[in-house]
């Protein structure tokens, strides 16, 4: 890779092998570490559809990704100053994402402390901001893991009818509505008003609506558990992220993101079930 003062020359320094053998990382970084023109913090290998970033400094450090995320990576190193040990922490963290979002036999859905729910129960989901908090127990016990409001306004999950006869499903500062799940042929699928929660998509967007049909394959919504306990909703398998950006202090906009770089980092809706 050319350094930052020469990268809108339209090239790089390559040095081309007929195998996977002949590759010397070692040499690749003496070439970065001497040429004048090449960045001196990485350098990249290319496999065809699979490429290496490399420390120069250490090319025993490396990260290996697609030909989109090398350019997503390569970007960030240079005009963000992100370290290859970051990218490698993503890359990483994606990969764990991708395989907790592979669907378990027996999926529970857990109340804030980890109860399992009956099918049939009705629950707000709030967003989770940090407006909910942990509370320590006290020493008899008696608050001990519980979650507590805040005397302060909560965002929740909502939802409403639009006139294309469409239900979408949107974050509110308004109390929330209740929603339910039901459990079809081992699939744990979120209700609202007994409609089914999946992804909808126009030429525009991805989002999140609520069907009166159970959703295909391909329009599941996935229910996730983080290591706080706190859940996150994707698409099945993992195949994309669902977030919450407030466009407005009132309105919060659900949106369903499949890029490879959203997946990276975007960063989930997490919710709190609230019985």
């Amino acid at each position: 890779c050319l350094d930052e003062k020469h990268r809108d020359c339209g090239g790089g320094i390559a040095e081309f092998y007929d195998t996977v053998e002949e590759e010397d990382f070692e040499r690749f970084a003496e070439i970065a570490r001497t040429k004048e023109t090449c960045n001196k913090k990485f350098f990249v290998v290319n496999r065809g559809q699979i490429y290496h970033i490399v420390d120069t400094n250490d090319p025993s450090i490396r990260c290996i990704c697609s030909p989109v995320m090398k350019m997503d990576y390569v970007w960030r190193m240079i005009d963000w100053s992100i370290t290859i040990q970051e990218i490698i922490k993503v890359e990483n963290k994606y990969l764990e994402y991708r395989e907790k979002a592979k669907c378990v036999a027996g999926f529970e859905l857990r109340d804030s402390q980890g109860v399992p729910l009956p099918e049939g129960t009705e629950f707000k989901l709030v967003i989770y901001n940090g407006k909910y908090h942990d509370v320590k127990g006290t020493e008899d016990g008696s608050e001990d893991n519980e979650y507590q409001e805040e005397n302060v306004s909560l965002e929740y999950l909502s939802y409403d009818s639009e006139p294309d006869g469409h239900v979408y499903i949107y974050g509110s500062i308004d109390d929330g509505p209740k929603f339910g799940f039901k459990v079809v042929d081992g699939i744990t699928y979120l209700t609202i008003d007994n409609l089914y929660l999946g992804v909808g998509e126009d030429d525009y967007a991805r989002y999140v609506v609520a069907t009166a049909e159970i959703p295909p394959k391909n329009r599941r919504i996935q229910i996730q558990y983080d290591e706080n306990g706190f859940i996150f909703l994707s698409g099945w398998d993992g195949s994309s992220v669902i977030s919450c950006e407030w466009v407005k202090c009132a309105y919060g906009a659900v949106d369903v993101s499949t890029g490879e770089s959203d997946l990276r980092w975007s960063y989930p809706m997490e919710l709190v079930i609230k019985v």
